[in-house]
């Protein structure tokens, strides 16, 4: 291949991945699961005294969650367990006394009051 050529192939190969790396990378804010929904990302928080807490953020913003609604699907194995998500002061959502436990599929489900539904799915790793 000629210089020329190669070098314009490279160009564009660079500019093809550049509006993928332009949306943002998926890190937890805080040391939680993270997962997309369309532009916001669902953080879910295991509680060292059980239970876990939900957060939803828009490319790091955190979104307001006063008067939201929200659900937690458990599947484990053949069964599923659905569990209310309460709204915090701290702008997170909570569900007490939950055990999470490796391999378990979790499916938040968050109703804003704009009307906004959000919904992630996450898998618990094993450890």
């Amino acid at each position: 291949m000629r210089p020329f050529a190669r070098r314009l192939a490279f160009a564009a190969a660079l500019a093809a991945a550049l509006p993928a790396a332009a949306h943002g990378d998926l890190f937890p804010l805080r040391g939680g699961l993270v997962a997309w929904s369309n532009e916001l990302s669902v953080e879910l928080v295991r509680q060292a005294e059980g239970g876990v807490l939900v957060f939803v953020d828009d490319h790091g913003t955190p979104v307001p969650l006063q008067g939201a609604t929200g659900a937690l699907d458990i599947t484990r194995g053949d069964r599923t367990a659905t569990l209310a998500l309460a709204a915090l002061p701290s702008n997170g959502m909570a569900a007490p006394d939950v055990a999470l436990q490796p391999g378990d599929k979790l499916q938040v489900i968050v109703n804003l009051p704009d009307g906004q539904v959000v919904l992630a799915r996450l898998v618990v790793p094993f450890s």
